[in-house]
């Protein structure tokens, strides 16, 4: 489903709106509901992160 690749660099805006880069690692569907859905995985300063994919762009 998603266009990247694992291990890309990629970059997102946090709810914050500060701009964050990392690395993708893949998909996550947390199911349905308020809240759920597909979210991307991406590793951020060791950290790995919940982001949705229409906040993430190629690095």
């Amino acid at each position: 489903m998603s266009e990247f690749k694992k291990n890309q660099p990629v970059k997102f805006t946090n709810p914050r709106g500060q701009m964050k880069t990392g690395k993708y690692l893949g998909e996550v569907n947390t199911g349905a509901g308020r809240g759920q859905g597909v979210y991307a995985q991406v590793e951020v300063d060791g950290k790995t992160l919940k982001v949705r994919p229409s906040k993430l762009r190629a690095a």
